[in-house]
């Protein structure tokens, strides 16, 4: 489900917030950090869940995340465009 919402976003958001000819720099960049966040986020939280032996451990860094997320799309500069 969220790789479907992220490659809707980035078929449809981008060309929307930004000039035509910023808009494939712009998809690949948010198609890097997408991979590269699918492939570090389910490592690091079975490393949570490896060091702390709590399985419910694996929560916190996606916590983290989602607040991380929140607070970068509050502050976006492109907010009211």
């Amino acid at each position: 489900l969220s790789t479907c919402i992220q490659l809707i976003l980035v078929v449809s958001l981008v060309p929307q917030i930004v000039d035509d000819h910023e808009a494939a720099p712009l998809a690949a960049g948010m198609f890097a950090v997408g991979y590269f966040l699918g492939f570090v986020v389910p490592l690091f939280c079975g490393l949570v869940v490896d060091l702390t032996g709590y399985s419910d451990a694996i929560l916190l860094p996606l916590v983290l995340l989602a607040a991380v997320a929140t607070l970068i799309s509050l502050t976006s500069s492109h907010m009211g465009r």
